[in-house]
């Protein structure tokens, strides 16, 4: 089995011009695309996308994650087109359920059925992309269709760590990002889940192993910087799916009561060291080329390096991993 291809993922907390500046890093490093999530209230996705293709022109541009229970499958379709004609067909689209408790829940929209709701948003996407029509009401005759025809429906994806999601996204899907599952038995938990919605005869999907990655000589360092990471990680999500890679249900529920509480400093105090390395790859170069060839062994066919930090430290870990650890994979 091949090498996996590497991604990256910036979680956009500054000014538009540091989109710009790591999309060109990322491009000459070698990366293969740069993701830009939706997932908070940071500056638009759609449009730092844009910046980044304006910056760029050879890495291609993913949207990791939007939800269609935030923004309406309509407005995603267009905006998604357009933003794949800019790029010169460099998109790809994620889609999922993003973060319910720190985005869905504070807008007020509905948290039920969300798996149905993500499989419907992207029928819907994929149908307008295509030249079709929909109807959303039953009371007019009126359907609803894009005002150009697109020139492709791009790949899509969908980021999944529940079961599932992820059969929903082996079966409507061209690509599945799975959020912090690479230890233990993360992977071929979500494969089998994966592989159990996949129609007979249906093409390869690109398996994204999606996690913080960090090149780094103190390892303890980073561990405790990315406690409060974690303790947000751990607030959400299928306590299930946490057991799975490996961190204690304990953990998990002391920290979830803490949080619950308003008591964020015990929360972060309770994540322990085993919980972060659960759900953050950190080590030498040496040591990630390793673990990089053992995802692609177990098959994932590509990793995204997801950074929360600054500018500066993403760029630095970025380079770190450009310079050592992707030409060990070619």
């Amino acid at each position: 089995m091949s090498a996996p291809a590497v991604d990256f993922c910036y979680v956009p907390g500054g000014p538009v011009s540091e989109v710009a500046m790591l999309a060109a890093l990322g491009e000459q490093l070698g990366f293969r695309c740069i993701w830009i999530p939706d997932q908070g209230f940071y500056r638009d996705p759609f449009l730092l996308a844009g910046v980044a293709a304006a910056a760029t022109s050879r890495i291609d541009i993913g949207i990791g994650i939007t939800m269609p229970m935030t923004r309406h499958p309509v407005q995603i379709a267009r905006a998604a087109a357009t933003l794949d004609e800019m790029s010169g067909h460099r998109l790809r689209l994620g889609l999922g359920s993003g973060n319910i408790e720190h985005v869905v829940k504070p807008l007020g929209l509905p948290t039920r059925d969300t798996v149905e709701r993500v499989r419907t948003g992207v029928q819907e996407i994929r149908a307008l992309l295509s030249g079709e029509s929909i109807r959303y009401t039953d009371s007019t005759h009126r359907t609803v269709a894009l005002d150009f025809k697109p020139e492709r429906v791009m790949p899509i994806y969908i980021g999944a760590r529940g079961p599932r999601m992820l059969a929903m996204a082996g079966e409507v899907a061209d690509g599945v990002l799975m959020e912090s599952l690479f230890n233990a038995d993360g992977i071929p938990h979500a494969l089998e889940r994966v592989a159990a919605g996949r129609p007979r005869g249906a093409g390869p999907l690109d398996i994204v192993a999606w996690q913080v990655v960090v090149a780094t000589d103190d390892q303890q360092r980073e561990i405790d910087v990315y406690r409060p990471w974690i303790s947000r990680i751990l607030q959400g999500g299928p306590v299930e799916a946490l057991v799975r890679v490996g961190v204690a249900e304990e953990t998990v529920r002391t920290v979830r009561a803490a949080a619950a509480d308003g008591r964020t400093s015990d929360a972060v105090a309770a994540v322990t060291d085993d919980a972060v390395r659960c759900l953050v790859m950190v080590g030498s170069e040496a040591e990630l080329v390793e673990r990089f060839i053992e995802l692609g062994s177990r098959g994932c066919t590509a990793i995204s390096v997801l950074s929360t930090k600054g500018v500066a430290e993403t760029a630095a870990n970025l380079t770190r991993i450009g310079t050592s650890v992707l030409p060990a994979l070619v």
